[in-house]
């Protein structure tokens, strides 16, 4: 699953990191479990995703807790009252965090009279009601905001081309379920998948936005895609079949789904990978600076941007170029 941060260690240490305007800062803490469940199915994966196992510790649930707890108490929450509590996967799969842990890390979380917010993240297929109305019952007066991993509302490139094995049906019942919790949804929409081109990358993160909204998501995160090493994204990569977005592509899905809801663009620092989406060398730097501003205001105007290299971004868009 795509993550909104760089600088999330999963088995090292929390980080803080700033949060989208409506959040302040934030305290970042990654779970010390075996990672995805899915990608570690014989024949599962996501062909993009290089979450770094190497650093994930174990599914003990006296480990995972502990390691928690030990992380939780460096922080002092009074100025920082928002927990992003991340895991290599889902923080609802049961197969990466029992259902006793989970409920265990909740109760302890639930005893911080100082916490304002909690943020997880899940695919879909891992949400449903008695999950839901557990941590709404532990946590019945924080904000929650939990993102969902979608990347794309197009089955054939969703599960096809990304092999996610998610069903819309799982993120639309995900959704509702969510929603009649009070609890915040979250929608990650990866920007140019791998066998996609450039404009229909574009026109890909507008229609699984605007979908995303429609099906109750109060914000979405465009997650453009980076290059992993060890994926079959970086073999494409490697034989010239694959280039990461145009950062102009990401600045154009945001100005037009905008006026939507809440919209957010995701780091692609993490985990560190072998290319990165970028424009010419001129401007690359400056607008991803501008990017991280908007982030932090929520404003358009921000993203109002020029250089002389949008002419090839708009020659590939002609092109129809992958």
């Amino acid at each position: 699953m795509a993550l909104l941060q760089t600088g999330i260690s999963f088995g090292v240490s929390s980080h803080l990191n700033q949060c989208h305007s409506n959040c302040g800062r934030r305290i970042i803490i990654g779970l010390r479990t075996l990672g995805c469940s899915w990608g570690r199915k014989a024949g599962g994966g996501c062909i993009h995703c290089k979450i770094p196992f190497s650093q994930i510790r174990s599914d003990d649930t006296n480990s995972i807790l502990s390691s928690f707890i030990e992380d939780y108490r460096q922080h002092d929450f009074v100025d920082m009252p928002i927990l992003c509590l991340y895991t290599p996967g889902s923080f609802f799969d049961d197969h990466e965090i029992s259902a006793a842990t989970r409920k265990e890390i909740l109760e302890f979380i639930s005893e911080n009279d100082q916490l304002d917010m909690l943020v997880l993240e899940s695919r879909p297929d891992h949400i449903c009601e008695e999950k839901i109305a557990q941590l709404r019952d532990i946590l019945p007066n924080i904000k929650i905001e939990v993102g969902l991993g979608l990347d794309s509302s197009n089955n054939h490139i969703r599960n096809t081309i990304l092999n996610k094995g998610i069903k819309f049906k799982s993120y639309s019942e995900a959704c509702q379920i969510l929603n009649k919790y009070d609890i915040e949804v979250l929608t990650y929409v990866l920007v140019k998948p791998p066998y996609v081109s450039e404009k229909e990358s574009i026109i890909d993160g507008i229609e699984t936005s605007r979908t995303a909204f429609s099906y109750g998501s109060k914000a979405v995160s465009l997650e453009p895609m980076n290059v992993q090493k060890g994926t079959i994204v970086h073999e494409l990569y490697k034989k010239g079949l694959y280039r990461p977005p145009w950062l102009w592509s990401i600045i154009d899905i945001a100005k037009r789904v905008y006026t939507l809801g809440e919209t957010r663009i995701g780091s692609f620092f993490y985990p560190h990978a072998a290319a990165y989406p970028q424009n010419c060398e001129h401007c690359t730097q400056s607008i991803w600076e501008s990017i991280q501003t908007f982030n932090q205001s929520n404003t358009l105007e921000l993203l109002n941007l020029y250089c002389d290299c949008q002419n090839n971004w708009r020659h590939d868009i002609i092109q129809n170029i992958i």
